[in-house]
């Protein structure tokens, strides 16, 4: 039976994470099968396929002003600090209320 490493060799949970790297982690085609993908439909580009199949009707004139990207690591303490913010409420505790209110 192996003895378990002594805690101050063992990297934090944070660094085991590698927050930065979710483009990294990300599965998608990698530049081979994206070539092969365009071959098998017949379009020279991402651009060119893409032009081929959205109708005119719903493609914007210019890009859209979103903001800078976020890590995901700041994404996801951003909706930590949204989702802290929840409050639970039952049935019972909303019905204890109204009627505390009614007595008065």
């Amino acid at each position: 039976m192996n003895a378990p490493l002594p805690t101050s060799t063992m990297p934090s949970l944070s660094i085991l994470e590698h927050h930065d790297e979710f483009i990294g982690r990300h599965i998608g085609p990698d530049a081979d099968e994206e070539a092969q993908m365009l071959q098998a439909i017949g379009q020279p580009s991402l651009e060119a396929m893409t032009e081929a199949i959205v109708p005119a009707s719903i493609k914007l004139a210019q890009g859209l002003a979103l903001p800078i990207a976020m890590t995901e690591e700041s994404a996801l303490a951003k909706l930590k600090a949204i989702a802290g913010k929840n409050v639970f409420k039952s049935s019972s505790s909303a019905w204890a209320t109204t009627a505390r209110t009614r007595r008065r």
